[in-house]
């Protein structure tokens, strides 16, 4: 898998599905399900994958935990500092979505997020700034913020470099130099050559 900032796939993107694992597994639960098999891939740049797996798995162990004190557990071990900011972003990401009738399929592609609007994606970004300051002292945290973060800087690239080709620079109004640099210092270290590594 060779790096590439525009080739990111779409799993990369941000959405907080995870908010919603909980009444998957109950209703499959109360409806006889006995087998449940979930996909988790592309774990070097999914969006949030390591608090997705981790829900999962609990929930499926278990469909009477409390996702809200799951997901607490990982924020604050996995992200130290930054653990409040990025659960309030998953939030508002799920709240987004919902109130403006987003549905991300299996395979969305860039029209998938059209319910997320250039004033949210900077907005987003402003508070990634906040969250990297905050944890710049911890070498391992920042890193996985960065990766975290990664899925908005894609999403932010590839919707501005559609425009160019499609309507011109005037067009094309989004920044895309800051996120695509972050994307080129941040997720190569997630790839390995013969497949992924992740370091973290």
């Amino acid at each position: 898998y060779s790096f590439s900032d525009t080739a990111v796939e779409p799993v990369a993107f941000p959405c907080a599905s995870e908010l919603h694992y909980a009444d998957l597994v109950r209703f499959l639960r109360d409806h006889g399900v006995i087998g449940y098999y979930a996909e988790h891939e592309s774990d070097h740049v999914g969006d949030f994958w390591e608090l997705k797996h981790f829900l999962l798995t609990h929930l499926v162990e278990n469909p009477d935990a409390d996702p809200a004190a799951l997901t607490a557990l990982f924020m604050n071990r996995y992200y130290g500092k930054a653990a409040e900011a990025l659960t309030w972003y998953r939030k508002k990401l799920d709240e987004l979505c919902r109130k403006r009738g987003g549905f991300v399929n299996w395979e969305p592609g860039l029209a998938g997020f059209n319910w997320l609007t250039d004033k949210d994606i900077e907005r987003f970004e402003t508070m990634f700034d906040r969250v990297e300051k905050a944890v710049a002292d911890d070498p391992l945290r920042l890193a996985r913020v960065r990766h975290a973060r990664s899925g908005l800087d894609a999403l932010a690239v590839r919707r501005a470099d559609v425009r160019l080709v499609a309507h011109g620079v005037e067009v094309a109004s989004t920044d895309a130099e800051a996120p695509r640099a972050r994307l080129r210092r941040d997720l190569p270290m997630w790839f390995g050559p013969n497949g992924h590594v992740r370091p973290f």
